[in-house]
């Protein structure tokens, strides 16, 4: 392999970050479709703190995917970062469980044929994972912490209705 090859290796964590200060997506040029492939992506993030960097098989020379996972994190500033090289997936993140952003990245990649409907699927499943849990009762969203409220109060009066009984039984 002559010079340039790697030359080139040794700046794609750096370009792959100074494109993740200004888009949220940033695919190698290098790889198959990559216009396409970043578009779909851009329109699946979308205002999401989710940073993706999709690279060919040859950044592999400079890092592996959770080298780069972890250099791409300490420089940009999303909650999220998915990170593929060739059809390999990593996924961090610091809003969903301590490697549950991994999890969902490697069922994604076992269980798709493509690249692409990998990356989408990690997408998606962050992005339903981050997603807060609905509150007990539903509907208008208050109705859990009103119903939580009124236990609550019927449970303190029942305890001290009973603590009043026992002292005056004791009488």
């Amino acid at each position: 392999m002559d010079a340039r090859f790697f030359a080139a290796a040794d700046g794609y964590v750096d370009d792959a970050s100074d494109a993740l200060q200004t888009v949220p997506v940033y695919v190698s040029t290098e790889v198959d479709g990559a216009s396409a492939l970043r578009d779909a992506l851009l329109a699946q993030v979308g205002d999401d703190s989710i940073g993706v960097a999709v690279f060919s098989d040859n950044a592999a020379l400079e890092a592996s995917g959770p080298e780069i996972l972890t250099r791409l994190a300490e420089t940009t500033e999303y909650d999220t970062i998915i990170v593929a090289v060739g059809d390999d997936l990593s996924a961090g993140s610091y809003v969903l469980g301590e490697g549950e952003a991994m999890q969902i990245a490697n069922q994604a990649e076992s269980g798709a044929d493509d690249l692409g409907v990998a990356l989408a699927e990690t997408v998606q499943g962050v992005q339903a994972a981050a997603e807060p849990a609905p509150l007990a009762g539903g509907g208008d969203g208050g109705g859990g912490i009103v119903l939580g409220l009124v236990i609550g109060a019927a449970v303190l009066v029942a305890g001290a209705g009973a603590a009043i009984g026992v002292i005056r039984a004791r009488r």
